[in-house]
C-alpha cells in the first residue's frame, strides 16, 4: 500500500489512489480531509459575506483550487472550491463572473 487515508488513518490501495486522483501532484497528506474542508469553508464563507452584503470584496488566499474534478483530485487541487462558491452565489444572483488568472502551461 502506498498512501494514508487521512480521515480514518487507513491505508489506501494503489487502485484507490488512482481512482481518487491521490497521486503525482495530489498525494495524500496528514489531515488532508480537514485541510480541504477548511479551504472549501473559507471560500464559501467569502461567498456568504458577499451575498449578505457584509463586504464588497472577499478573497480566500488559500482557495482557488479550480482544477479539482467532481470525484477526484487533479492539478494540485483536491477539490474545486471555486465551483462550490459559484453554485452558492447562483442561488442568490442571476449571474456570476468567474475570471481565471492562473498562468501555466498544459
Amino acid at each position: 500500500s502506498s498512501g494514508i487515508n487521512a480521515e480514518y488513518g487507513e491505508e489506501l490501495t494503489d487502485e484507490e489512489r488512482t481512482h481518487f486522483g491521490l497521486e503525482f501532484d495530489c498525494p495524500p497528506f496528514p489531515r488532508m480531509y480537514e485541510t480541504v474542508c477548511q479551504i472549501a469553508g473559507g471560500t464559501l464563507a467569502a461567498a456568504e459575506e458577499l451575498t449578505y452584503g457584509q463586504t464588497k470584496v472577499a478573497i480566500n488566499w488559500c482557495g482557488g483550487w479550480h482544477h479539482g474534478q467532481p470525484h477526484k483530485a487533479e492539478g494540485f487541487c483536491y477539490l474545486n472550491d471555486c465551483v462550490l462558491a459559484i453554485q452558492f452565489l447562483l442561488q442568490h444572483f442571476n449571474r456570476v463572473l468567474y475570471v481565471d488568472l492562473d498562468l501555466h502551461h498544459g
